[in-house]
C-alpha cells in the first residue's frame, strides 16, 4: 500500500499541496464569514472557542487568495505542453465567471460583478499573447512576463487621478470602488500576479525542457543569501494583513495596500513556495501519510472545480441564517466544517461525469 501511494503522489509536489490545502481552509473562512454575516468585525470568535482558533488562523494567512492566484499560474505554466491547456482554464474561468455573477447579481449594479474569475481569464488570455509575442526575439519571453508582473504589483493604480474619475462599471473593474465594495480582484495591479506566476512557470518549464533538469530542485548559498536579508526586511509588516476588517472593508483592505506592505506579506509566501520545490522538502514530506492523502484530494488535482463549488456549497448556507451567539455559534461552526468535505464530494461526482472539460490544477 505504501509502495502505490508513493508512485502515485511521486510526481506532485507534496509541499505546494499541502500550501494550497492550508489556504483553502482560511479562503472558505472568509468567504463563509461573509456571507453569512456581512458587517463590520462581527465578533463571533467571543462565543465559541471554535471561532477563535479558525479566525487567528484565517487572520494569520488573510493574503491566501494571493498565494493561491500565485501557485495556479505558475503550476498552468510549467505543465503547459500546449497553449490548449490554458485556454482551457481561461474557458473554465469565464463559465465561474458566469455562475459567480448569478450569485452578486442584484438591480443596484450591472450583470458582470468583477471578480478573481475575470481577473485569471485576462491574466492568462494577455500572458500568453506575451510570451508568443515576444518569443520570437527574446528566448527568455517568459522572464520578461515575469518582471513585467513583479513591476506591475509595485505600483499603486487606485491613486491615479485618470483611473479614479472613471464610470463605476470602468472603476469596479479596474481599480475597483470602496465605496459600493465592488473591489474584489481589480484587474490594476493584480493581473501582475498571474503574469509572474505565469512567466515564472514557463521558465522553469523551458529550463527543463532545454537542460533536461529541474533547477527547482535544489539551491546553493547564493540563493540562501539572497533571500536571508529580503525576509528581515519583511519582519516590521508581515502582520499587516492579520488586522484584515471584515465585512464591506475586507476588499479594500485586502486589494489596497501600499506596495511594501503587501510585499512583506508576499515575500515570505514565495520564500516557503521555494522551499516546497526543493527535492529534501519533497523527500521529507513523503514520510506522512496524511500529506499524500491531501495531495490525493480534488483540492490538489482539480482546484478549479473545487472553487468554484465551494462558493456556491457557501452560497447556499446563507439560508441558516444563525446568529452570533448561543447554540448558533457552534451550529454555524459546524456548517463551516462541513464545506470542504461536502465541496470535494461535489467534485468528485461532477469530474466524473465530465472528465474532459474540467481542467486540473
Amino acid at each position: 500500500m505504501q509502495q502505490f501511494i508513493k508512485s502515485e503522489n511521486s510526481r506532485r509536489d507534496l509541499g505546494l499541496d499541502l500550501v494550497r490545502f492550508l489556504s483553502f481552509i482560511a479562503i472558505v473562512f472568509h468567504h463563509y464569514h461573509y456571507v453569512m454575516w456581512y458587517t463590520v468585525d462581527i465578533d463571533v470568535s467571543k462565543y465559541f472557542w471554535g471561532w477563535q482558533i479558525i479566525e487567528a488562523y484565517s487572520r494569520s494567512i488573510a493574503f491566501s487568495g494571493h498565494t493561491i492566484l500565485f501557485l495556479s499560474a505558475f503550476l498552468i505554466a510549467r505543465a503547459e505542453s500546449t497553449f490548449f491547456k490554458t485556454y482551457k482554464v481561461i474557458l473554465w474561468s469565464i463559465l465561474g465567471w458566469f455562475i459567480f455573477c448569478l450569485f452578486e447579481w442584484s438591480p443596484n449594479h450591472a450583470f458582470w460583478f468583477w471578480d478573481i474569475y475575470p481577473l485569471i481569464a485576462a491574466g492568462l488570455m494577455t500572458a500568453v499573447v506575451l510570451k508568443k509575442g515576444t518569443i520570437k526575439w527574446f528566448s527568455k519571453s517568459a522572464i520578461l512576463l515575469s518582471v513585467l508582473g513583479f513591476f506591475t504589483l509595485w505600483i499603486p493604480f487606485w491613486t491615479w487621478p485618470s483611473l479614479q474619475v472613471q464610470s463605476l462599471f470602468w472603476r469596479s473593474w479596474l481599480i475597483g470602488d470602496c465605496q459600493t465594495d465592488f473591489a474584489d480582484w481589480p484587474l490594476l495591479p493584480w493581473i501582475g500576479i498571474v503574469w509572474m506566476g505565469y512567466g515564472l512557470g514557463s521558465y522553469a518549464h523551458q529550463y527543463k525542457k532545454e537542460n533536461q533538469q529541474n533547477w527547482l530542485k535544489l539551491w546553493g548559498k547564493k540563493e540562501f543569501i539572497f533571500w536571508i536579508p529580503i525576509l528581515v526586511l519583511c519582519l516590521p509588516n508581515m502582520n499587516t494583513f492579520y488586522r484584515i476588517q471584515f465585512g464591506p472593508y475586507f476588499s479594500c483592505f485586502s486589494f489596497r495596500q501600499e506596495p511594501w506592505m503587501f510585499w512583506s506579506s508576499f515575500i515570505p509566501v514565495l520564500f516557503v513556495l521555494r522551499l516546497c520545490l526543493l527535492e529534501s522538502t519533497q523527500n521529507f514530506l513523503q514520510k506522512f501519510k496524511i500529506v499524500h492523502f491531501i495531495s490525493r484530494l480534488k483540492i490538489s488535482t482539480h482546484f478549479g472545480v473545487i472553487y468554484l463549488l465551494h462558493y456556491t456549497v457557501v452560497e447556499a448556507t446563507k439560508y441558516f441564517k444563525f446568529r452570533v451567539d448561543g447554540a448558533d455559534a457552534v451550529l454555524s461552526f459546524l456548517v463551516y466544517l462541513a464545506i470542504i468535505p461536502i465541496t470535494e464530494i461535489l467534485a468528485r461526482i461532477l469530474i466524473r461525469g465530465f472528465l474532459f472539460f474540467v481542467p486540473k490544477r
